[in-house]
């Protein structure tokens, strides 16, 4: 499956219900619509993963040049270096909470504690980090936003 195809296809099918007013909205719209389409691949993967256990199918192991060359196609290494320069744009406090919550995957207590803050304020705290994150498009071309997600 083609995810950027499917993406296209399924916004075009529904275009008439974009209620967005600039790019901004167009490119969350758009990853809405992707993140569905790829939760769509994922269930479908699982019955397809299923059958093959069923009839004893194993699949080999990829290689570690076989993993690089899908991060290289992926574009890993340009999104990592976007999302790292992201998370240095925020506060000292705000890239604190999204690493100790997000990337370390604390729980809010944790987080609060180790903040020295209660736990509401350490969700607060990581709402507007993330906000802030999602106002500012990773730019991994440096070009458009948009059409670095549309592909234009």
């Amino acid at each position: 499956m083609d995810l950027v195809a499917e993406t296209y296809a399924a916004a075009f099918a529904v275009r008439d219900q974009f209620r967005g007013q600039d790019d901004a909205d167009a490119v969350a719209w758009l990853y809405g619509i992707a993140r569905h389409q790829l939760s769509r691949f994922y269930r479908r993967g699982k019955v397809e993963r299923r059958a093959l256990e069923r009839l004893a199918v194993e699949r080999r192991p990829l290689t570690d040049p076989e993993y690089e060359r899908i991060e290289e196609l992926a574009g890993i290494a340009e999104l990592r270096a976007a999302a790292a320069e992201a998370l240095e744009r925020l506060s000292p406090d705000h890239r604190e909470v999204v690493r100790l919550r997000v990337i370390e995957e604390q729980s809010y207590g944790d987080v609060a504690r180790q903040l020295g803050i209660s736990e509401q304020a350490a969700r607060a705290r990581l709402s507007r980090a993330l906000r802030e994150l999602a106002s500012s498009p990773l730019r991994v071309s440096g070009g458009d936003p948009l059409s670095e997600a549309t592909g234009a």
